[in-house]
């Protein structure tokens, strides 16, 4: 909310679109599109330039191009295009604004892939933003989530570290979820061709427990894409559903359908963590029998990534943690969080990385996670999970 981004094409398109009004702004944003050519040639031989002050040429000439605008859209309620237009309006409109709040805690960065250029203002910090707004406006106020882990990373994010926190028991048993841990795969990016196989071993594990539904989380699409192609499941009795990178909300809602209509075979769910299938989910009872987690959830290495890191060092001590350690493990906590949706519910969750088993990560899991068994061979981890199941047919 504290950040805005401008890019080449926005003003490209905006040029098309704005062929026939008058005022015409079309002199305006052929200003702004000669800006962008001088940002690509600050980017000939980088992809990625941050600079701490903003622009205050480019805010000039969106200033200007926003009262050109304002005059036409007044003007003509009718005007062709007038919804594609407002779109763009309002990216302007939030890009003036957030330079006004620009300071220490943000920076204004120049990014080009492939043919688009970005001009960017990202706020690194928003905290003393939500804490004035809650003491201007608010004799009270609540912040509230189910996967605020870890805490202390929420509250110095959320607050600056002021007010008091409360964790509520949770309401489920905590032998609902057989939440195990695999500490002999490194699923880091150099290890990834070697990970591969006990990926495919521990999958099958999962789902020999019995018939159900199941989803296999990775870090990205490439890592699922190398396991997919090594996975052996029978095709008469295992089903694979796949998320993709340009997944339309149709697509999505045919994907959910398929795991909440009762199927004949078990189905395997390959997502990515953090994306709309970790996070936003509720697949109740039988709907999802068990997780897999591959990895710690780490977001990809990245130029703004790394400048998160170098700011949270000065501020904190801590920019590795803050920038890639806490972001990761709330997604991986997100997760697990789809097994155990009622109190009725049961299901297994399989971590799987030699990291989740460090002295670092057990310290930050959620209380209701201290149940957490480690195993160092997939064997018997299968062997686990079968006795899990066998005592569910006794209750």
């Amino acid at each position: 909310m504290y950040s805005a981004t401008l890019t080449n094409e926005m003003f490209t398109r905006l040029n098309s679109l704005c062929s026939y009004l008058k005022p015409n702004p079309k002199r305006e944003i052929s200003r702004i599109l000669d800006l962008f050519q001088e940002f690509d040639l600050e980017l000939i031989e980088v992809d990625f330039v941050k600079k701490e002050e903003a622009h205050e040429y480019l805010l000039q000439l969106v200033k200007r191009l926003l009262v050109k605008l304002d005059q036409t859209l007044s003007s003509d309620k009718k005007i062709l295009n007038r919804s594609q237009i407002m779109e763009i309006y309002f990216s302007l409109v939030q890009y003036a604004k957030i330079n006004e709040f620009f300071n220490q805690e943000f920076v204004f960065l120049l990014e080009k892939s492939g043919e688009t250029i970005s001009a960017s203002i990202k706020c690194l910090n928003a905290s003393q933003f939500i804490r004035q707004t809650v003491e201007n406006y608010a004799q009270a106020c609540t912040f509230f989530s189910a996967t605020l882990d870890p805490i202390e990373y929420y509250k110095t994010l959320l607050t600056e570290g002021i007010g008091n926190d409360v964790k509520m028991v949770s309401p489920f048993k905590q032998g609902n979820l057989l939440l195990l841990i695999a500490d002999h795969v490194s699923t880091r990016y150099n290890d990834r061709a070697d990970s591969i196989k006990e990926i495919a071993y521990a999958a099958k594990a999962l789902i020999s427990g019995k018939k159900g539904n199941y989803i296999l989380f990775f870090p990205s699409y490439e890592y699922l894409k190398m396991v997919e192609q090594n996975l052996d499941f029978d095709p008469d009795s295992v089903e694979i559903i796949r998320q993709t990178r340009q997944m339309s909300l149709q697509e999505r809602s045919s994907t959910m359908t398929m795991f909440k209509t009762e199927n004949e075979k078990t189905q395997v769910g390959l997502f990515v963590m953090g994306g709309v299938f970790g996070e936003s989910i509720d697949l109740i009872g039988d709907m999802l029998s068990g997780v897999l987690i591959v990895g710690v959830g780490l977001p990809a290495l990245s130029p703004f990534n790394n400048i998160l890191r170098s700011h949270f060092d000065i501020e904190f001590n801590s920019g590795f943690d803050y920038a890639y350690t806490y972001p990761g493990l709330n997604k991986v906590i997100q997760a697990v969080g789809r097994v155990i949706r009622t109190e009725t519910d049961r299901g297994v969750a399989i971590l799987m990385d030699d990291r989740f088993a460090s002295s670092k990560y057990l310290r930050l899991y959620p209380k209701e996670w201290s149940h957490v068994e480690t195993f160092s061979d997939t064997a018997r981890i299968k062997r686990k999970i079968a006795k899990f199941w066998k005592a569910e047919e006794n209750i």
